[in-house]
C-alpha cells in the first residue's frame, strides 16, 4: 500500500496510508517493526535496533489530522510498555494526561524524599539463604496514594529526572550493602536501570563515584 512518511521527533516517525481496518493497520506495524530490526551494518559495526509502533484509525479515533497525530502518541507511549504495538483507546488517554500531572508532583517527591526503597530479598531455593537483594522504588502521592513504579518511571524519563531517580535507589541500596558487608552479612543489591542511564556515556562514571563513596564492590 502507498504510504506518506514523515519525521515527527528525533526517534519519531509517523505512518499515513490506507488499510482495511485496526488488524490490517496491526499486522503493517507489525510488518514495519520486523523490517526494521534486521541488524544494520556500519563498516564493521553491527547495530540492532527495535520500534513501537502506537495506532490511530480515522474515523474511530478521530476526524482531525492533529487529534489522530495526538492520540498516536499517546498508544505509542503505551506501547514502550510492552515493546510492542498499540492502537488508541481512551484509557490510555486519561493515564497520559494524569502523568502529565504528576510531573511537577515528582520533581517535588523527589527532593522532599517521598521516594521510598524497599528491599525484595533474593532467596537461594536449595537451603532458602537470603543471597541478595532487589532494591524497589515506591511512591505515595500525598493526594493520589500509592503511584505504580511504571507510571513514575515513565514520568521521570519524559522530565529528564531518571538520572536523579536512579541516583536515589542506588544510593540507598549501596549504604544498606556496606551497613550489611559491617554486620558480617554481605549481600548482593541488584538495580534497575533505565536505558537511558545505559546510553548516557557519564554513566560508568557516576557508578564508580558511587561505588568508591560507599566502599562497595
Amino acid at each position: 500500500a502507498a504510504a506518506l512518511v514523515a519525521r515527527v521527533g528525533g526517534d519519531e516517525l509517523a505512518v499515513v496510508m490506507r488499510v482495511e481496518g485496526v488488524d490490517s493497520a496491526l499486522r503493517m506495524a507489525d510488518e514495519i517493526r520486523a523490517g526494521l530490526r534486521e541488524p544494520m551494518e556500519f563498516d564493521t559495526m553491527a547495530v540492532d535496533i527495535d520500534t513501537t509502533v502506537g495506532l490511530a484509525v480515522h474515523p474511530d479515533h478521530g476526524d482531525d489530522p492533529e487529534l489522530l497525530l495526538q492520540r498516536a502518541d499517546v498508544a505509542t507511549h503505551a506501547a514502550k510498555v510492552t515493546a510492542g504495538s498499540q492502537t488508541y483507546n481512551a484509557g490510555l488517554e486519561s493515564r497520559s494526561v494524569r502523568r502529565l500531572g504528576l510531573a511537577a508532583d515528582l520533581r517535588r517527591g523527589l527532593a522532599s524524599n517521598e521516594i521510598e526503597v524497599y528491599f525484595q530479598p533474593k532467596v537461594a531455593l536449595a537451603d532458602r539463604r537470603v543471597v541478595g537483594v532487589e532494591c524497589l522504588a515506591r511512591w505515595e502521592h500525598p493526594v493520589y496514594g500509592p503511584v505504580s513504579p511504571e507510571d513514575f518511571v515513565a514520568v521521570a524519563e519524559h522530565i529528564g529526572q531518571i538520572g536523579q531517580l536512579t541516583e536515589l535507589v542506588l544510593r540507598q541500596g549501596l549504604r544498606r550493602c556496606r551497613e550489611w558487608a559491617d554486620e558480617g552479612r554481605a549481600l548482593g543489591v541488584s538495580v534497575n536501570v533505565s536505558p537511558r542511564s545505559l546510553a548516557d556515556t557519564r554513566w560508568p562514571d557516576q557508578v564508580a563515584a558511587l561505588l568508591a563513596e560507599y566502599g562497595v564492590d
